[in-house]
């Protein structure tokens, strides 16, 4: 499932204004016949696999100790890919999935332009605050295209 993540995402790497909708549309029936989707269920068993993080634990005893009661901060690869295996292990309970999440939201951004486009008026307001320095469309997009590549939205 990997390998077709990474194709697929190169794919969407790879696009400018004139062949978007294309590469999308292509992307998307790639990713339906190729099966590629996610868990129904968390990995439960592959869950403790992950290492608690020692200091995580100290900070939030110190400074949010009602988080530890609900919450287990874990330990995870820092490779780049680090939000997408976050939102792998907590919904999932592995990290695996984290090629396939990056892929789809790689696809809402492709798929929804006029949401994260700056320069379409009806974009999120987000994307309009002055002071914020939103990258371009296709910026972000090949930011989330992009494996081991942080998205970043920062202030002036």
């Amino acid at each position: 499932m990997g390998g077709d993540c990474e194709t697929l995402l190169s794919d969407i790497l790879h696009v400018n204004q004139s062949n978007l909708a294309a590469v999308c549309a292509r992307a998307r029936q790639q990713t339906l016949q190729h099966c590629i989707h996610l868990p129904d269920q968390p990995d439960l068993l592959r869950a403790s696999s992950n290492s608690v993080c020692r200091s995580s634990v100290v900070l939030m005893r110190r400074c949010q100790p009602a988080l530890l009661q609900g919450w287990t901060p874990v330990n995870v690869r820092g490779d780049g890919n680090c939000m997408f295996r976050v939102i792998s292990f907590a919904v999932y309970g592995t990290e695996d999935h984290h090629s396939s999440l990056r892929l789809y939201a790689a696809l809402e951004i492709a798929n929804h332009h006029y949401f994260y486009d700056r320069e379409v008026s009806g974009c999120h307001p987000l994307f309009r605050q002055m002071d914020l320095m939103a990258p371009s469309f296709m910026d972000l997009l090949r930011d989330v295209a992009t494996l081991s590549s942080a998205c970043c939205i920062g202030a002036p």
